[in-house]
């Protein structure tokens, strides 16, 4: 069931990142974004992955639980609380911090694609215990047979 999510989540985050790709292609004409600081009270790149990271397990955990949008909704915002209390950020600095990197969708980009890379290497790692588990399992179930030594008498 986790792997299921992780692909789930995989295949969304392609979609999103191929229209930011495009966004951010546009973007590069419009806006001046090269070399740009991050500016104070945001967070850094570096920063902002591991919470994007949660953020997308959050989602998809709540979508793995196949209830109403209104209570998906509602069980996504305790999720978000917990992950904000987990960095110690408030609502405030995780907020303008994606404002400013939605209006800098090559930096956006960059935190997306190694958000990607973290979820396909968690997948990756996941596929790899499950087929240590599935080995182990056959090893469990396989039963040795040994032929009977005949003892004359």
């Amino acid at each position: 069931m986790d792997n299921q999510w992780i692909k789930m989540i995989s295949n969304s985050f392609l979609k999103q990142i191929q229209r930011l790709l495009l966004v951010s292609f546009i973007a590069t004409y419009v806006s001046g974004c090269y070399g740009e600081e991050v500016p104070e009270g945001i967070l850094s790149e570096e920063d902002m992955i591991p919470i994007m990271l949660d953020i997308y397990l959050a989602e998809g955990k709540v979508n793995e639980l196949r209830v109403k949008r209104d209570s998906a909704l509602a069980i996504f915002d305790v999720y978000e609380i917990k992950i904000l209390e987990k960095y110690e950020l408030t609502d405030s600095v995780y907020t303008n911090s994606l404002r400013y990197y939605y209006d800098n969708p090559l930096k956006l980009e960059s935190i997306y694609e190694t958000v990607l890379d973290s979820l396909n290497l968690m997948e990756k790692r996941l596929d790899e215990i499950k087929e240590g588990e599935v080995e182990k399992e056959k090893g469990q179930d396989s039963v040795s047979i040994q032929p009977k030594k005949v003892v004359d008498i």
